[in-house]
């Protein structure tokens, strides 16, 4: 494809036909087409040892091939008049693809080995201009499902005006995600944020953040020990002009994360009783002070999703003494009245739970790094939320802020439960960008929320989210 690369849902149609077969040495490709019915993902099998050509852009039902550089997220703007040949190459090494225009340029991206394209999911979003919009998932590199359920994603939406005919195509890359046996327990505190105390062997426990919003666990250089060795990290831009290295920058709630030095790898790293090995982190020089307490790191989806099921009990109102379990034991079977489950989207390696805001369909990343429920501006706007004033500033662990002010929510919604009058802030976080769309809302679930309930549990084998009420408290009608 024709990207950027970075470290940080209408009209979907997959092709029904019948999958090429394909030997295990075989190099399976996936070409981005548009019909009359909107966009869809076709799978071919380029054979080992051989060459296949596709036109993709002007004048051709392809729009492109997907095919990421590697593990992050990555836009390309396909051009209506443009057109390129996409000319692929089944080796030993993997799947070879070079870009070839009219012009005479050629573009080269990396082999990618097969192995490791099949450890991998993507998530494709393609934005159309006039607001088509369609969402997939290729699974291990083997087959394609229809995402219906979860936001679609334009990373160039801030870059670009698309022109009609024009094509906006986001993929997220991440690893698949292997059967999980961590389990254990560890004592939260809780002051608007989740607070853990996290330790390395031989060396005294620090304060860590829990962040179901971060997509990777982050430490600063003084919590590792003198002899940890820390590898430089940066981030790669393809493009019609080649490769081109860029500062590694991943991203947060207000803004690009900066100061990463690179990345660390730990033995062990242990929270309470839970014991998690070979643990690769993210190393800042420092965090900034925006806690009630010195933070020696942020605990993130990458390390939390190695169990099968993560737990919450917080203490009402998000203030006191909680706990977070990981645990293997499957939930018990059907739904109790007290409680209601919901299925979540990985998007942008983030959960994302559908939902509404009154009548404005709305998509929420469950964050546990945030105190409260966030709505993006625009979606506020959109939804009638009134504004209640008390401006302030928003800031986030890579040193922005952002203004926001008091809103309330009178109604809001995950599938069949409904909640009244939901206190929130309002504003426009970058990290909600790329999710911006007509007839798309976006926001935030924080802490304030989940204190509502007495157990919150991930289920991440099976996407779903329970909620168990407290006895006080019940769903809307």
């Amino acid at each position: 494809m024709r990207n950027h690369r970075w470290p940080a849902i209408l009209a979907t149609l997959v092709c029904a036909c019948s999958s090429p077969s394909a030997r295990a040495d075989d190099c399976p490709v996936f070409l981005l087409a548009r019909g009359p019915d909107g966009a869809s993902l076709r799978r071919e099998i380029v054979p080992q040892g051989e060459t296949r050509v596709w036109t993709t852009g002007a004048g051709s039902d392809l729009l492109d091939l997907v095919l990421p550089v590697g593990p992050g997220g990555s836009g390309s703007l396909l051009k209506h008049d443009e057109t390129a040949l996409s000319v692929v190459r089944c080796t030993e090494e993997g799947v070879s693809h070079r870009l070839r225009y009219p012009d005479g340029r050629q573009v080269e991206r990396p082999v990618r080995a097969l192995d490791d394209l099949r450890s991998q999911d993507i998530r494709v979003s393609v934005v159309e201009e006039g607001g088509a919009r369609s969402a997939f998932v290729i699974e291990a590199y083997d087959r394609v499902t229809a995402d219906d359920g979860g936001p679609v994603q334009n990373l160039l939406a801030d870059a670009v005006t698309l022109s009609p005919g024009d094509v906006v195509v986001t993929t997220d890359t991440y690893p698949r995600r292997v059967s999980a046996r961590v389990a254990g327990v560890v004592e939260l505190e809780v002051s608007g944020h989740l607070f853990a105390r996290g330790s390395l062997p031989g060396h005294e426990a620090a304060w860590f953040l829990v962040d179901t919003g971060g997509a990777e666990t982050l430490v600063t250089r003084s919590f590792l020990p003198g002899d940890v060795e820390v590898e430089p990290a940066h981030r790669v831009e393809y493009s019609a002009r080649g490769r081109r290295e860029l500062e590694y920058a991943p991203g947060g709630a207000t803004g690009q994360v900066e100061g990463i030095l690179g990345h660390a790898t730990l033995p062990r790293l242990a929270f309470g009783t839970i014991e998690l090995e070979d643990v690769q982190v993210a190393v800042a020089e420092s965090l900034p002070d925006l806690f009630d307490r010195p933070v020696a790191g942020i605990l993130g989806l990458d390390l939390l999703e190695r169990g099968e099921r993560l737990i919450l009990r917080l203490p009402a109102n998000a203030r006191g003494v909680g706990e977070l379990e990981l645990t293997a034991i499957a939930p018990s079977e059907g739904i109790a009245p007290d409680s209601f489950e919901i299925p979540f989207t990985v998007a942008n390696r983030h959960l994302t739970v559908a939902g509404g805001l009154g009548d404005q369909v709305a998509h929420f990343v469950l964050d546990t790094g945030a105190p409260d429920v966030f709505v993006d501006r625009e979606t506020a706007r959109a939804a009638g939320l009134p504004e209640r004033g008390g401006e302030r500033r928003a800031r986030g662990i890579d040193g922005g802020s952002v203004a926001s002010s008091a809103c309330e929510i009178p109604r809001l919604t995950l599938e069949g439960a409904s909640f009244q009058s939901v206190p929130c802030r309002t504003g426009p976080l970058p990290v909600f960008a790329s999710f911006r769309g007509a007839e798309q809302g976006i926001g935030l679930i924080g802490n304030s929320f989940l204190g509502r309930f007495e157990q919150v549990m991930i289920d991440f084998g099976r996407e779903r989210i329970r909620f168990v009420f407290r006895p006080t408290e019940a769903a809307g009608e």
